[in-house]
């Protein structure tokens, strides 16, 4: 978790689609249909909403009814096209709010992602908890029969991890399946497999109740499915997938449950110049401009927005609901249970606060930061009283460390620990998107913020991250992620708010079946946002509320703890790099990271002090604060046994935990002479040594009194003169010291951490312990797999990695 920026997963291409899909090792977003049981919750890195779906099939009369009980949050129902009461109406279908595994005889499906390392969503944890029980008989769910359907990133590891323990649970337990298992993987794109997943799930759920047919007798209720289902289905449902993922295509099937858009082209004028023949954003080619589209269901509108003017009389209830909404928004679900307000009053607000300080709606004079208003224990707004610019100017990447300043605060950590920054957008970002929506004057504004009467939307709700009553710029700057990649049905919405007819066909491409791979091309992997859309598509004006309806909310960003608080009392340290994404065909201008950039804008006056920001010593009086509060790592952490040897690995600002690490162990060692310390290796690199080699002087001095045994390091892009290369990459480094590093593994019983970049490097560095590990132990790979899954299992091979 140390740093490069907030931790989200990156997108990737074809070479990942069929990996997903053969691998074992994830985590994230939804994009799936209906009934049966299923829970799924995405993970919280980077932190994405949760949703908790159960439902099961019941016939009454001439329905299949589909008991049901869920909670939906972010929007995430708008992926759930087949488990809407209208949908399931459709097919002949019923939705009622019970269910009952333990005794359920209809067929079940389970949908389940996977959250941080490998473990069940949040709101599955109770049930694998209590499937897990080892008192439980082989044959508890002998009764059940079941399909499932796993989420996951095959960017991190334990891909599908939550649906792998599920089934295979379920399995012991004397479960059997109705449908095959689906695994679906959100680096490429969830709909690969979850679209044909879906497609079969009808015909298997059509098969199993025919089975029921034979043995209940059920004839009318098996008919009513059967009537439903579109001719024009696949007559096989075994997930067969491999290539149709290798080449990012879907063969065009039924409308299922989708709008079907057949235009010719003579309607709509989408000739391009003869020169223009590859694809882009706003342009397409055959076969997707010439197809007919099979696009998702328009979602239902359901927020209602009313705007007052910014001199109205506040209620003294105002003030603490944002700040309450403010907290939520960026805390997800890390701390609400502990959210705590200090309640003041304000009879009238007279003096709104301009953009440059926050865009916070609160009265003059009233400190417009957050922790001021919470109780400790919850967030804590903390000084940073140091910035350094670890990296040189000409660096490819430039590197930060922070040090903030938690001596009158309550916040605790370790070293190895994460913690997250409360960040707001970009206010150049929130001024731009106020004027292409021709809301530039009504920034000030009130905003009211309430379910529209009459929606088609069942169970609809106003976003927990969205105050009832604030400014429009407290929307836009705190709680909505106007950076977010749209999702499909985002684009689905835009298509009604575009009035020219070749740009409303191209988002109605990108949104469909038929579109795929231009979605993943260039809007997934080209990051694009919806600033990016609106410059692409100038007649696309979406009004307020539709943003407010599919713009997720605006997540806290995490970093890993560089710092010893044993070391250093009273002072916290992180490193990260400012995240860079160049202007493309799909983005005209080049943008730093939401956090990243907002934090290094922050701090500039410490990196660069003038003559008016500095004190009667020369030093800077720059006293920016920034809020943040506490993620701890459960597993991260030093050996307790500090005779214990231990291998970290970091290069770049993967470093980043281990000099908390060193710093903790010096100190000790200080602290504690007569105690056994065991050996410490860390392998660094970085691509110039004398550009970005971070904590150069520091490590120096880790080796000289100690604490550091061994240091090796490479550097990547540096030429070398010698007769033999030196190694490159860090994996390379540990090939080399194949001996020592399974000596630690095996025979001393030692740990290993890494820490950096999942996709680049510690995949990389993982296959590297695999094959010391069968060499030395002059075993197979697969048996040196295992080893290393052991290692994992125990929690001696342990990762901090991010996309």
């Amino acid at each position: 978790m140390a740093a490069p920026g907030p931790r989200t997963p990156a997108a990737s291409g074809t070479r990942l689609a069929q990996q997903a899909l053969d691998n074992a090792p994830g985590r994230r977003r939804p994009a799936l249909s209906s009934f049966s049981a299923f829970s799924f919750v995405p993970p919280k890195r980077e932190g994405p909403p949760e949703l908790s779906y159960f439902s099961r099939p019941r016939k009454t009369g001439d329905f299949f009814t589909y008991d049901a009980v869920f909670g939906i949050t972010e929007g995430y129902d708008q992926y759930l096209p087949c488990c809407d009461r209208k949908h399931a109406k459709g097919r002949g279908l019923k939705i009622h709010e019970e269910y009952n595994l333990e005794t359920e005889k209809d067929p079940v499906v389970i949908v389940i992602s996977t959250t941080g390392t490998g473990d069940p969503p949040d709101t599955a944890r109770k049930f694998v908890k209590k499937i897990q029980d080892k008192t439980l008989p082989p044959d508890h769910f002998a009764h059940l029969q079941y399909g499932l359907l796993g989420l996951g990133d095959s960017e991190y590891m334990f891909f599908c991890n939550g649906g792998r323990t599920v089934d295979r649970r379920l399995q012991e337990l004397g479960a059997q399946h109705f449908y095959d298992t689906g695994l679906a993987d959100d680096c490429v794109g969830l709909e690969l497999v979850v679209d044909p997943w879906i497609d079969g799930l009808w015909l298997a759920l059509k098969e199993a109740l025919h089975l029921q047919k034979e043995k209940e007798g059920m004839n009318s209720a098996v008919d009513a499915v059967s009537s439903s289902l579109s001719p024009t289905l696949h007559t096989v449902h075994e997930l067969n997938l491999s290539s149709e993922i290798q080449n990012l295509k879907l063969e065009d099937g039924g409308a299922r449950g989708s709008d079907i858009l057949s235009q010719k082209l003579d309607d709509i004028n989408l000739v391009a110049p003869a020169r223009d023949t590859e694809p882009s954003l706003v342009h397409s080619v055959p076969p997707v401009s010439q197809s007919a589209l099979n696009i998702p269901a328009l979602p239902p509108e359901y927020i209602e927005v009313q705007f007052q003017d910014a001199q109205d009389e506040v209620s003294h209830n105002s003030c603490p609901l944002l700040v309450s909404h403010l907290a939520t928004a960026a805390m997800g679900t890390f701390c609400q249970a502990q959210l705590k307000l200090v309640c003041f009053e304000v009879h009238q607000v007279e003096v709104w606060i301009s953009p440059n300080r926050d865009s916070l709606p609160f009265k003059e004079g009233l400190n417009p930061h957050l922790p001021s208003l919470i109780s400790e224990g919850t967030t804590f707004e903390v000084p940073v009283t140091k910035a350094v610019q670890l990296t040189r100017e000409d660096a490819i990447k430039t590197a930060l460390l922070l040090e903030l300043d938690i001596a009158d605060t309550a916040f605790e950590y370790q070293p190895g620990d994460a913690f997250c920054v409360i960040c707001p957008n970009n206010g150049s970002e929130v001024e731009e998107l106020l004027h292409i929506l021709g809301l530039s004057e009504k920034g000030d504004n009130l905003v009211c913020v309430k379910v529209k009467q009459g929606t088609k939307k069942k169970g609809a709700s106003r976003p927990q991250h969205i105050p009832e009553r604030s400014t429009l710029k407290f929307i836009l700057n705190w709680c909505l992620e106007i950076r977010a990649i749209p999702k499909k049905a985002f684009l689905r919405a835009l298509v009604e708010c575009t009035s020219d007819a070749s740009e409303k066909r191209r988002l109605q491409e990108l949104c469909s079946r038929q579109g795929a791979s231009d979605y993943t091309r260039f809007i997934r992997d080209s990051n694009v946002c919806l600033l990016d859309l609106l410059h692409a598509f100038p007649s696309c004006k979406p009004s307020l509320s539709l943003l407010i309806e599919h713009l997720p909310k605006l997540q806290a960003r995490s970093y890993s703890v560089s710092s010893s608080n044993l070391y250093q009392p009273g002072r916290l340290c992180f490193v990260f790099n400012v995240v860079e994404f160049p202007a493309s065909p799909s983005r005209p201008v080049s943008r730093k990271g939401v956090c990243t950039g907002w934090l290094a804008e922050l701090v500039a006056p410490l990196l660069h002090p003038s003559k008016s920001t500095l004190d009667t010593k020369g030093e800077s009086s720059s006293t920016e604060k920034i809020t943040i509060f506490p993620r701890p790592n459960n597993a991260f952490h030093l050996p307790a046994d500090p005779s214990v040897p231990f291998i970290m690995v970091g290069p770049g600002t993967g470093i980043s935990p281990f000099i908390g690490f060193l710093q903790h162990r010096q100190k000790l060692r200080e602290q504690h002479p007569d105690w056994k310390f065991g050996e410490t290796w860390l392998f660094f690199g970085c691509r110039h040594q004398d550009r970005d080699y971070l904590f150069k002087d520091e490590l120096r001095c880790f080796l000289e009194n100690g604490t550091l045994t061994y240091l090796k390091v490479c550097f990547s892009r540096d030429s070398s003169t010698a007769e033999v290369a030196p190694p490159k990459y860090v994996q390379d480094v540990l090939r080399l010291c194949a001996k020592e590093v399974a000596r630690v593994l095996l025979k001393d019983r030692g740990y290993f951490y890494v820490c950096g970049d999942k996709k680049h490097m510690a995949d990389d560095v993982s296959d590297a312990v695999v094959d010391i590990l069968s060499m030395e132990m002059e075993a197979d790979k697969l048996e040196a797999m295992k080893i290393l899954a052991m290692l994992r299992e125990a929690k001696r091979y342990l990762q901090d990695v991010w996309s």
